[in-house]
């Protein structure tokens, strides 16, 4: 499938969701109270997710499976630094990894828990290899194909699945995998494995309010959030702002 503003779309490799049988699909609980990390506009709340919007961003704007149109969505993950490679850096190539530093001013990191359990369509490696998908043909593509992975989050948000509704998707990061798997920064492979690699989306109804925040925001260009960012700048080999990141 090659979806309109595909940047590749002679080598797409993304499926069309209707020629995948979708009622293989299982779900998983996630319990009240788990606690997650999130990467987000500093201009909404750690709680509040992004609104929904009638129309569709430019590509440059998309991300994997957001946004749905008429859909509010919140990224979240189990560890901080899948939080920011999903969030603030989900843009980044292994081949050429550039932060845009100017435009961190505008991001921070929160903590947040669930505030109950979540039902979300599971999309981690062992479903998507029971499936018959490669990670690269979903979670594992790079920002090019998002405009064909965003099509999967219009097909599945809101699906029912043995009769109960769900309100996200949860996978393996695309960051995590392929930057751990360049094996030359074992610490960044040390710490986005299994469990820890998780992310997911929610879709929550106007009605609904999942996540709570855990103390408050930081931003990611001073104190420990710049601190943050320069040692992930420093493990995925980016290079540092040309005038120092204190001066954007």
């Amino acid at each position: 499938m090659s979806a309109d503003g595909c940047g590749d779309p002679d080598g797409c490799r993304v499926p069309d969701p209707d020629d995948v049988d979708l009622r293989r699909l299982p779900s998983v609980i996630l319990s009240a109270r788990t606690p997650l990390r999130r990467g987000h506009k500093s201009r909404y709340r750690a709680q509040e997710a992004v609104p929904a919007r009638p129309d569709l961003p430019p590509v440059t704007q998309m991300s994997r499976f957001a946004p749905v149109r008429g859909q509010a969505h919140v990224y979240v993950a189990r560890r901080e630094i899948a939080a920011l490679l999903e969030s603030a850096f989900h843009s980044l190539v292994p081949d050429s990894p550039r932060i845009h530093w100017p435009q961190l001013v505008h991001w921070s990191l929160s903590h947040v828990t669930l505030r109950h359990d979540v039902r979300l369509i599971d999309l981690r490696d062992p479903v998507l290899t029971a499936l018959g998908l490669d990670r690269d043909q979903l979670v594992a593509t790079d920002p090019a194909h998002y405009p064909c992975t965003r099509r999967w989050a219009e097909r599945l948000a809101g699906r029912h699945i043995g009769g109960k509704p769900t309100v996200g998707l949860l996978w393996h990061s695309r960051q995590a995998e392929i930057h751990a798997e360049q094996g030359v920064r074992p610490l960044l492979a040390d710490v986005l494995v299994g469990e820890q690699a998780e992310v997911a989306v929610l879709w929550p109804t106007t009605r609904q309010h999942l996540l709570t925040a855990e103390g408050t925001p930081t931003p990611l260009l001073t104190g420990r959030g710049l601190a943050l960012v320069q040692d992930l700048a420093n493990l995925l080999g980016a290079p540092p702002p040309l005038n120092g990141p204190a001066n954007h």
